[in-house]
């Protein structure tokens, strides 16, 4: 299965097409109510990409265009992400990869200063309710590598310091979460390189 960025659009079936390891876990968490994000939700968020698959990208949760076509990582970050993953396959190295969240459900906030709707970190409660789910979806998934997407991502997956450790029994790399990355200046800043060399040499690694 292709892993290139999906349309934004609403869709009926967003989990049609991913890999049939992964279709028991939609099947088991689509409709869940183990915490207060699941409701309101448009879609619930659980995956693309290959599974089984080399590299498995974990961030932190979905964003609004997450929410709206059931993908994660299809928005800005979603971009800059894939851009890393097609210069680390210029480079001429060969691999698969899907990308998850830590939950599957948009945290919805309200900005307490301009009223206006936004997205928050998912809570403790939040990614323990969701764990399981991810924990599943890392053994279906049976990554050789897995690629943790920011700091929130890495405090609920207990990642101890930036670099390959061995966790889950595969190793894992931390790399800065994109919309970081889109705030210090995108392609052109030196977080962009410098987290392409990490990906780049961890994959070169496997």
């Amino acid at each position: 299965m292709g892993s290139s960025l999906q349309s934004t659009q609403v869709t009926l079936n967003p989990y049609a097409e991913l890999p049939e390891v992964i279709q028991p876990i939609v099947k088991a968490w689509k409709g869940c109510q183990d915490c207060s994000l699941g409701q309101g939700v448009c879609n619930y968020v659980f995956y693309r990409g290959s599974a089984p698959c080399d590299v498995l990208f974990i961030g932190e949760a979905p964003g609004y265009d997450e929410d709206m076509c059931g993908l994660p990582f299809v928005g800005k970050s979603g971009t800059i992400l894939e851009s890393w993953i097609q210069l680390v396959k210029d480079e001429g190295l060969k691999f698969t990869y899907g990308v998850t969240n830590v939950v599957a459900c948009i945290p919805k906030a309200i900005n307490e200063e301009t009223g206006k709707k936004t997205v928050r970190a998912p809570s403790k409660e939040e990614a323990d309710a969701c764990k399981l789910r991810l924990l599943t979806t890392i053994t279906r998934a049976s990554p050789r590598l897995i690629c943790v997407v920011g700091k929130t991502a890495k405090k609920y997956l207990r990642i101890p310091a930036r670099g390959m450790e061995k966790e889950y029994n595969t190793p894992v790399l931390e790399l800065q979460h994109p919309a970081y990355v889109l705030r210090k200046g995108g392609r052109n800043s030196l977080e962009y390189k410098r987290n392409f060399l990490y990906l780049k040499e961890a994959i070169e690694n496997l």
